[in-house]
């Protein structure tokens, strides 16, 4: 990806990081600092981390496979760890928006570095993706990401004409992955993220 695109992203991003972490102090704890910032656009990154690096709560996000340069509208799946995929606030949803997928993980890795920060100041610890986080991360999405996603029943039913209608007039002799088959594997794809 070119530098200019790059810069552009993260511009964006940061720009997502300050509203977040601004509701974060106003709503949830005063101190809190995201003291590191990581976008990574190396082909290979694959996972995005959030939680305590040695200057305190940060973030470092895989860029590369969330900031494809889309030309016009392009409705995507979005799919979030299979344990909690299908929850209306903190699973999976579809979109036309390039920009929702990096929100929510920009959300995701947010919530584990409070949920850290939580830890520190409570002395606390519970599952990665357990109850303290679960409630963080569901506020962040109820806040910045959902009230913007869409109707997700009329998009689920254009996402599933859309592969229907690609499954059905294809004409090549390689078979095609049924839509049972896709949702598996993407699911499969986005637990191992």
């Amino acid at each position: 990806m070119e530098r200019l695109r790059k810069a552009e992203w993260i511009h964006y991003a940061n720009g997502e990081l300050d509203t977040y972490v601004k509701f974060v102090n106003e709503q949830i704890f005063p101190k809190f600092v995201l003291a590191k910032r990581g976008f990574d656009f190396s082909p290979s990154r694959r996972s995005s981390r959030g939680g305590m690096y040695a200057d305190g709560p940060g973030i470092n996000i895989a860029m590369h496979h969330y900031c494809k340069n889309y030309t016009g509208e392009r409705l995507i799946r979005v799919y979030e760890y299979k344990s909690f995929d299908s929850s209306s606030v903190i699973g999976g949803f579809y979109t036309k928006d390039k920009y929702q997928k990096l929100n929510m993980v920009l959300l995701h890795e947010l919530a584990h570095a409070v949920q850290y920060y939580t830890y520190r100041i409570n002395m606390t610890r519970c599952k990665p993706h357990g109850p303290i986080w679960k409630n963080l991360y569901k506020r962040l999405r109820e806040e910045f990401l959902n009230p913007h996603l869409g109707d997700q029943v009329a998009l689920k039913a254009e996402y599933d004409d859309d592969v229907t209608s690609i499954t059905k007039h294809r004409k090549s002799a390689i078979p095609v992955a049924t839509k049972k088959e896709l949702d598996a594997l993407f699911a499969r794809a986005a637990s191992k993220t």
